[in-house]
């Protein structure tokens, strides 16, 4: 595991190896039944919302900021993948409407259903990410206010999109 937050420092490092996958070399005793703690290192640390002692508060800021940038993108496709339902769902219901129903397809509505509850469930996965995966408390006072904005406006919107796909949801 990660050392932070368990220990002051590693107990051990992974090493490349010729003759290995990796090499464990040990930097200080290691007691039976103890954890064995490396350092992940800044990149990976920044880049999976996990605290670094040496990361600079601005990386951190940069790294929070660019993770909710990566869910907005997600949330977009979401919105695009739900518009596009709903145009379906539309035109099925003028046709019906208007006498012009043409055969159906056997698979369609079923179709239809099922990639709005796959649409709802990626939802609730990113509603879920963007609450829980952004440590506020690890980010400098300056980054914590534009973070929490971001964070809020994209759960506004994946809020709004959840309440779209109920509204057009099969009854």
């Amino acid at each position: 595991n990660h050392y932070h937050g368990i220990a002051a420092e590693p107990n051990c490092r992974l090493e490349d190896s010729e003759e290995l996958v990796a090499a464990i070399s040990v930097m200080r005793p290691v007691d039976a039944g103890e954890e064995l703690l490396v350092d992940y290192g800044i990149e990976y640390c920044l880049r999976n919302q996990l605290p670094h002692p040496r990361a600079p508060d601005w990386a951190r800021d940069l790294a929070a900021m660019a993770y909710l940038a990566e869910l907005t993108k997600q949330v977009a496709e979401l919105e695009t993948q739900a518009a596009v339902l709903q145009q379906q769902q539309q035109q099925q219901q003028q046709q019906h409407f208007s006498g012009q129903r043409r055969r159906p397809e056997p698979s369609n509505g079923a179709v239809g259903e099922d990639r709005l509850q796959r649409l709802v469930a990626e939802l609730a996965g990113l509603q879920r990410r963007c609450a829980e995966e952004v440590q506020l408390e690890e980010l400098s006072e300056a980054g914590r206010a534009p973070v929490e904005a971001m964070r809020r406006e994209l759960a506004e919107r994946i809020e709004a999109l959840a309440g779209l796909c109920r509204e057009f949801a099969p009854q």
